[in-house]
């Protein structure tokens, strides 16, 4: 199985790239995307690093899983642009949450934010 991670150089993007080189059933290829910007650079795979991909160009038919960290702004662009070649895509901004989008290949989760806030408040309701 291929995945691509958009977002790659955030926070988000880091934990999940963490999180996939610690399974015991690896995919075969992981790709780091980014905006052009943040292109050719490095990121951490485990104890290998991933060159940066630009998420514009890139070919998401070649892959079956999309994890979106990338912008909220410009969801919507990349994870059609995943759904499209039915490829599975994980929101894990919030943008297709809050946008109430629905597609049967789209997983959209609350924005990460509002995860920590309400685990930190969820004391105070007591």
């Amino acid at each position: 199985m291929s995945i691509a991670i958009i977002g790659a150089h955030t926070l988000i993007g880091h934990e999940i790239l963490n999180c996939l080189s610690e399974i015991d059933n690896a995919p075969e290829a992981v790709y780091a995307l980014t905006p052009k910007r943040e292109t050719g650079k490095a990121v951490s795979y485990g104890d290998k690093d991933l060159e940066t991909l630009d998420q514009d160009i890139f070919d998401y038919a070649s892959v079956k899983i999309v994890f979106y960290a990338g912008d909220t702004h410009g969801a919507d662009v990349y994870i059609d642009k995943a759904l499209s070649v039915n490829a599975e895509v994980i929101d894990c901004t919030g943008a297709s949450f809050l946008n109430d989008k629905q597609h049967d290949n789209l997983i959209a989760m609350p924005s990460p934010r509002s995860l920590i806030l309400s685990s930190v408040l969820k004391p105070l309701m007591r």
